[in-house]
């Protein structure tokens, strides 16, 4: 029984509030500030109260991962690989040579005087191994890995389970084997540093990909609804939202332990939600916005980082308010996105992409 809870505007939508995630949770980060005490904020334990709360509610890349495997649970043609991977990296180096290498090399000019990058740093850029160009770009090359490793790890896990749980459980667990050999293959530096931080990020994304998939094989959050009303669900999501940020906060004000451990989670944080979401269509204005940012959130994701380049960030910081701060880059961010996905759309037309 293939799942429905999440329909096009719902997935979307998603995708809107996991930017909004994103670039808060970035450009909040205040040891990627040049200059914190330009912050109007309170602090807790130290830290400023905005980028906690950035911190302990960001859950978008485990939302983009989610979305795309339920997506794929439903869709995927591994026939085509080649031009799902290439279709991305098209709209990626687009973003890079328009507007990241460039501010990029007078943000590097402005510090040190010349602009000179190595080719090695070049080709490892456009290949999105590095982020020394695109700071925010290792989706890019995990999505390339997904593509290709998708056919077989879900053919793999139908072979072997039945159930959901312990599809699930299954996934987590061969996970956390394989993170382990990384990390000790890494110890003994069989890796170059960029060709582990890619590893690494897949071992973290993958997982909450195929859990979204095996959520759409089997049904899972149909079967979940329809066993309680509307509004006690919407209830029970919000309580379950603020009770896992709270757990989140304490886990990383306590114990130094961040959300990359939220595959354990994932499956209910999703499912909430997405009750959330579908309660928020109601409001016209929410859905607007929402989708909107969904639909030019791969862009978004791209573009943000330029306002951490250090010629920037006396004028973004200058606003010194966090809410403010963040609205002005989303806005920002999403006014270029438009003429750049428009140019996208027709190099990838031209090249019979799309």
């Amino acid at each position: 029984m293939n799942d429905s809870f999440i329909g096009k505007t719902s997935s979307k939508m998603l995708k809107g509030i996991a930017i909004l995630m994103m670039v808060s949770m970035h450009l909040l980060k205040t040891s990627w500030i040049d200059n914190p005490s330009l912050l109007i904020d309170l602090k807790i334990c130290g830290e400023f109260v905005s980028h906690v709360l950035a911190e302990s509610l960001h859950a978008s890349t485990s939302i983009f991962a989610f979305c795309t495997g339920y997506i794929w649970g439903g869709v995927y043609r591994d026939k085509k690989p080649l031009s799902r991977i290439l279709s991305l990296y098209v709209s990626f180096w687009i973003i890079t040579l328009t507007i990241n290498f460039p501010l990029q090399s007078i943000n590097q000019y402005i510090i040190s005087g010349n602009v000179a990058v190595s080719p090695v740093i070049v080709i490892k850029s456009l290949l999105a191994i590095t982020s020394e160009i695109s700071k925010f770009c290792w989706y890019i090359s995990f999505y390339a890995l997904a593509v290709i490793t998708f056919p077989l790890l879900k053919y793999l896990l139908s072979k072997f389970f039945k159930r959901a749980v312990m599809e699930v459980v299954g996934i987590i667990a061969i996970f956390l084997a394989i993170r382990v050999m990384c990390l000790l293959l890494n110890r003994m530096e069989v890796f170059d540093s960029d060709i582990y931080s890619l590893l690494s990020r897949y071992n973290q994304t993958m997982p909450r990909l195929l859990i979204g998939t095996a959520v759409y094989k089997y049904g899972v959050y149909d079967k979940w609804n329809e066993k309680g009303n509307a509004n006690r669900q919407l209830l029970y999501s919000v309580l379950f939202m603020i009770i896992l940020t709270i757990g989140k906060m304490g886990l990383r004000l306590g114990l130094g332990i961040d959300s990359e451990i939220d595959m354990f989670w994932i499956i209910y944080e999703m499912y909430a939600l997405t009750v959330i979401v579908k309660r928020l269509k109601e409001l016209d204005i929410a859905k607007k916005v929402l989708v909107v940012l969904g639909d030019y959130s791969m862009y978004i994701w791209l573009i943000h980082a330029v306002f951490l380049l250090d010629f920037i960030q006396p004028y973004l910081y200058g606003l010194r308010l966090p809410i403010v701060i963040v609205a002005v880059a989303v806005l920002t961010s999403l006014v270029i996105s438009v003429p750049i996905k428009m140019l996208d759309v027709k190099v990838k037309k031209l090249v019979k992409l799309i």
